[in-house]
């Protein structure tokens, strides 16, 4: 698990605060902007992340 972590940080501090901003704005929810903004964003970070679990040794 503090692997995923260390490899998630990147990923996670490249999200603008102004996207999460500008969709509070547009009445977006916490919720709703973590499912719709952020994870489309942070996808790539989610993918490597599941790869380097089930394949350490690559």
């Amino acid at each position: 698990m503090p692997v995923a972590f260390w490899l998630l940080t990147p990923f996670l501090r490249r999200v603008p605060i102004e996207i999460e901003q500008a969709a509070a704005m547009d009445g977006s929810g916490p919720l709703r902007t973590l499912l719709q903004i952020v994870t489309p964003i942070v996808a790539p970070g989610i993918v490597a992340t599941l790869i380097n679990r089930h394949r350490p040794f690559l």
